[in-house]
């Protein structure tokens, strides 16, 4: 029986050595190494591992047989790992299925980061199908609609607000310039709205992300300077 520690270990190497093809050589050990009740930590190590290097065949090779072992908590994780991977690989349609199954199950209740994650990815998800849409000469209206109604979903958990504000200002100024509505305020209100609660906090504080979702609402308001800044 192969040791789930040392095929982990042996994962975190394999990209830094060979790459993404490394981490897929891995993945038949690896996988063949997980029991239940699955080991947490380890497999969060494993998919963190995955993602940071862009590794998604391996990502949802991996995700897909802990999601058959995993429970509670950690089964809503790898299902969020899994979504993300598919999205990356371009299963929109599989990624946007899992996604709502799992919104349905996490409801309204307190676990906040996940609940704000599964409606993150979906819009994600449904913005590709936009960008998808317009490539292949359509107008894309209904796909982005749908995209701004999944971040406005995450932004009203309240968890990541930069994430999901600065998605819905760039989806409904381009919904503007398209000449239809996006089904919510205008990108100058939704701009405002996400500086005053970027804004709640001391620059001091602000992450890179900050930054970046508050140029965001910057760019939609024509506010040159603030931008550069």
């Amino acid at each position: 029986m192969a040791d789930l520690k040392a095929e982990v270990a042996a994962l975190q190497q394999a990209p830094s050595e060979s790459g993404c093809a490394g981490a897929a050589q891995r993945m038949k050990a690896l996988t063949e190494a997980l029991r239940a009740p699955l080991d947490e930590a380890l497999t969060r190590t494993v998919l963190d591992t995955l993602r940071s290097q862009r590794c998604f065949q391996a990502m949802r090779t991996f995700a897909g047989e802990a999601a058959k072992l995993a429970q509670d908590g950690l089964l809503v994780y790898v299902q969020r790992q899994l979504a993300q991977a598919r999205i990356e690989l371009g299963d929109l349609g599989d990624a946007v299925t899992l996604l709502e199954d799992l919104a349905r199950r996490l409801g309204p209740g307190p676990a906040r980061r996940d609940r704000s994650e599964v409606h993150g990815l979906t819009g994600r998800a449904l913005k590709q199908r936009f960008v998808q849409g317009v490539a292949g000469g359509a107008t894309g209206e209904e796909e982005l609609r749908a995209a701004v109604q999944a971040y406005c979903r995450g932004y009203e958990v309240e968890y990541d607000p930069g994430w999901h504000g600065a998605n819905i200002v760039a989806l409904v100024a381009r919904a503007e310039r398209e000449g239809f509505g996006a089904g919510t305020d205008s990108a100058a209100v939704w701009a405002q709205r996400l500086l005053a609660e970027l804004q709640q906090r001391a620059r001091v504080s602000w992450g890179p992300w900050d930054y970046a979702s508050a140029g965001e609402a910057y760019l939609a308001l024509d506010d040159k300077d603030n931008v550069a800044d």
